[in-house]
């Protein structure tokens, strides 16, 4: 077995990469848009819909306005968890 050798450069990973960041330029502006103007907010998972990573988050808005919808997140959560939320 060789030994790793650290000058060799591996063009498939960096050509897929870049690929991959060209690809997703024109959805960055509205990305960032809505990251700089959108409200954050603390929701509560009210339900599991499908195990624990495709919750019901309900929140109430700043006008009072309560709103509920269908979510996902990365980590498991149970309901009466508080999570996290942007609108």
């Amino acid at each position: 077995m060789k030994p790793f050798d650290k000058k060799k450069i591996n063009w498939d990973s960096r050509l897929v990469g870049s690929a991959i960041f060209v690809l997703q330029l024109p959805f960055l502006s509205s990305t960032l848009e809505f990251r700089l103007y959108s409200i954050r907010s603390a929701g509560e998972v009210v339900k599991l819909n499908y195990g624990g990573f495709h919750s019901q988050i309900a929140f109430t808005t700043r006008d009072g306005q309560r709103v509920t919808f269908a979510g996902s997140t990365m980590t498991r959560v149970d309901i009466g968890d508080r999570v996290e939320i942007r609108y």
